[in-house]
């Protein structure tokens, strides 16, 4: 029998090729992912770094800085959604292609009705060679190929796991810096504000701090002048208990200083995850009235 490009074949070359793109745009969508983990990471990063103290006055005094806090706003607005959009709907069309092809494979019968039904195949019958016969010959080959599909599709959903493992192994902590930060900063600022109007310190209720709620912290003002964050669970290798504190008071008998001391965990493994936490207090210049 001479071995033609006939029906079934047909199907099963288009099912190949159908199966190479769907395969191709999984792919493509697990590396978008990781490309979009590392970027938004670096956006949450460079955010963080601006919105402490010498962050703040960088941007306001450096036209790089300015224009850099610029850049990553606007990623951060435009750019990294549109990509939060994408990159699902790109996997979900891979995995809806790949699934396409493996089926026209298997089934290429009805695969063969489909492409007719579209018109994208025109089926010329040969009274020489049977549909049997094709079939009975690429028999041996379903098998071999099948595990080859599944070989691939699960080679590339580990490689996957990997690169998203590798990404998300810090992807909280620009996150979590920017939102200890910027509780700490608020709760500074009322109490500034609240000096410069009563010549003295306030409870919580006083100065209208309310804690903010957090996946990651316990925020919580301690008597007049004294807050706290502690983490609540495991954040890379610092242990979840540590304290992040902030400690304000007032010095003079005739003239009032507000005095900032902030300070972070004793252990260095946390310390080390917010290095700007505890410059703030150098930083910061006296309050005076």
């Amino acid at each position: 029998m001479e071995r033609g490009f006939k029906e079934v074949r047909t199907v099963r070359a288009f099912a190949g090729a159908i199966l190479f793109v769907g395969i191709l745009l999984v792919t493509f969508a697990k590396i978008m992912g990781f490309m979009q983990d590392l970027g938004q990471n670096a956006v949450n990063l460079g955010l963080a770094r601006y919105s402490n103290f010498t962050g703040r006055f960088a941007a306001r005094n450096f036209a790089e800085d300015r224009q850099l806090l610029h850049f990553l706003n606007l990623l951060n607005e435009t750019l990294l959604p549109v990509a939060h959009v994408l990159v699902p709907l790109l996997l979900i069309v891979g995995l809806l292609v790949t699934g396409i092809g493996i089926f026209m494979w298997l089934y290429p019968k009805t695969g063969s009705q489909i492409l007719i039904a579209l018109k994208w195949l025109k089926l010329v019958p040969d009274p020489d060679v049977t549909e049997s016969e094709v079939l009975a010959k690429d028999k041996t080959n379903v098998k071999s190929t099948l595990i080859f599909i599944g070989c691939l599709l699960i080679a590339v959903f580990f490689a996957s796991f990997v690169f998203r493992s590798c990404a998300n192994d810090t992807g909280d902590t620009p996150k979590k810096v920017e939102e200890i930060s910027q509780e700490a900063s608020h709760y500074i600022e009322l109490q500034k504000k609240y000096f410069t109007q009563n010549n003295a310190l306030g409870s919580s209720q006083t100065i209208g701090y309310v804690p903010s709620s957090s996946d990651y912290f316990e925020f919580k003002s301690q008597g007049i002048g004294f807050w706290r964050a502690v983490n609540k669970e495991k954040w890379e290798e610092c242990p979840a208990g540590n304290k992040w504190r902030v400690q304000m008071k007032l010095e003079g008998l005739f003239e009032k200083n507000l005095k900032i001391f902030i300070s972070s965990p004793s252990d260095s493994l946390c310390a080390k995850l917010t290095p700007d936490f505890r410059k703030v207090k150098h930083l910061r210049k006296e309050e005076k009235k």
